[in-house]
């Protein structure tokens, strides 16, 4: 043991000089403290227990010795209790502590790999999670968009719909006023005039009315093509998903070399 003279151990304010080199506290602290000067001269010279443990966390408290993470200590006695210890550092000196604060070396890196996968597991869980929620996101956007467009496009069937019945209603009004003009040109009309005036005036209404039908029948088949391309990429994407999902868990070597797999066999 030592016989140089150090700092009262006592923690929590006391900076005196050690007055009994045996239990490393000053006159005042060995009287405050009497249960903790008493316990150090009995084992101060007890066998070690168990040695070789680490403190994983400090005490803040006089009764304890003023240990910090990192220290090692080695432990004299369990007491009844099963929490108390009595240990013995380095430079010899004796005290109190307590068993939830200290650790052998082999319980730590356990402890710590083991926090360590918690923690992988918690960041997947939530990667997971959030490429979920990503997913739904997106989908329910698609969905939106997709009937976003549905409305707009039967809203613009209406309007052309009714575009196309106020033009046909305007040619038929132009060809019966025309009908009237010539039919009632006074002597010089006749009715085979009037009738070949309505018969042309008729064939070019039911020309633009052809035209009309044309015009429609074409916007349709687009409309029918754009909803199947849309269909398509739909298609696509969940395929895609499917497939990260498949993968997610897998090595990055394992999924370059299944992607090159299905690529060549597509």
């Amino acid at each position: 043991m030592s016989t140089a003279r150090k700092r009262c151990m006592i923690q929590g304010g006391c900076t005196s000089w050690e007055f009994d080199p045996e239990v490393h506290m000053c006159r005042n602290c060995s009287i405050q403290y009497k249960q903790v000067a008493d316990a150090v001269r009995k084992y101060v010279k007890a066998p070690v227990l168990r040695g070789g443990l680490v403190v994983t966390k400090p005490i803040q408290s006089p009764f304890y010795l003023g240990l910090q993470e990192g220290d090692k200590i080695d432990i004299l006695d369990i007491l009844p209790d099963n929490t108390s210890i009595i240990v013995r550092t380095p430079d010899d000196i004796v005290g109190y502590f307590n068993l939830d604060c200290v650790a052998t070396e082999e319980e730590i890196v356990q402890n710590f790999q083991q926090e360590e996968e918690k923690r992988q597991e918690e960041e997947e869980r939530r990667a997971k999670e959030a490429q979920r929620q990503a997913e739904e996101q997106y989908e329910q956007q698609l969905r939106e968009r997709m009937k976003l467009k549905a409305i707009e496009d039967k809203e613009r069937r209406l309007r052309e719909a009714e575009q196309r019945r106020i033009e046909h209603e305007q040619r038929m009004a132009q060809v019966q006023t025309c009908i009237w003009v010539v039919c009632g040109r006074g002597e010089g009309g006749s009715v085979d005039v009037c009738v070949r005036v309505s018969v042309r005036l008729c064939a070019c209404v039911c020309a633009s009315v052809s035209e009309q039908e044309r015009l429609a029948r074409e916007d349709h088949e687009k409309r029918v093509a754009e909803a199947r391309e849309m269909k398509r990429i739909w298609d696509l994407q969940q395929e895609q998903y499917e497939r990260e999902k498949k993968l997610a868990n897998q090595p990055q070597w394992k999924r370059d070399l299944i992607e090159r797999k299905q690529q060549h066999r597509s």
